[in-house]
């Protein structure tokens, strides 16, 4: 089954690993921008480099005292 997604922007949380992580590559894949939440760390940082392979990605690190919005194009 073939999605286009391409207009769309996904929200993903826990997007750094497991479930999220593949959920949000499949999202990139079929055409969505997409923004991956977890806790700030290596973790997400290594999550959005290899998502951006993939397509247009930003991620955001949450907890602590507040989140940072990191990457992303157009911006």
């Amino acid at each position: 089954m073939n999605v286009d997604l391409k207009g769309y922007t996904a929200l993903v949380t826990g997007g750094s690993s497991g479930l999220g992580f593949q959920m949000s590559k499949a999202l990139l894949e079929a055409g969505a921008k997409v923004i991956i939440t977890a806790r700030a760390g290596e973790r997400l940082e290594r999550a959005e480099a290899a998502l951006a392979r993939a397509g247009d990605v930003s991620a955001v690190a949450l907890g602590g005292r507040g989140g940072e919005r990191r990457g992303g194009g157009g911006e």
